[in-house]
């Protein structure tokens, strides 16, 4: 089965998935599956999962690219997003406890007197 590769590529670029192109080239799930697991570097073979990857990657530069922008423009989730990403930051709180024996010694007067069975 031939296969236009431009098209290919301009699929990927629009996020089709493998059902999807499927169904675009009148095929089976099972062929553009065979086609996606083959080598890419494989020149008599790889063109196809070459051309679809080349526009998954202009794909993820456009929406990069796009959040980049709407981050730059004071959008704050985006700001948020693209530092959790990029930077390693999280939503995470820091909390620590400290043991005293001013704050230990009622919990362990608490257990010692708790009675059997319960």
């Amino acid at each position: 089965m031939e296969f236009d590769l431009n098209y290919v590529a301009e699929l990927g670029e629009l996020g089709a998935s493998n059902q999807e192109l499927a169904d675009v080239f009148g095929c089976s799930l099972k062929t553009i599956q065979r086609l996606q697991a083959e080598d890419p570097m494989d020149k008599d073979k790889g063109n196809f999962v070459a051309s679809y990857r080349k526009g998954r990657a202009g794909l993820c530069h456009s929406l990069r690219q796009k959040q980049i922008e709407m981050a730059m423009n004071g959008n704050t989730t985006m700001l948020v997003h693209l530092g959790k990403v990029y930077l390693g930051q999280t939503d995470r709180i820091d909390t620590k406890t400290e043991v005293t024996m001013r704050n230990i010694v009622p919990v362990i007067n608490l257990i010692a007197k708790k009675p059997e069975g319960k």
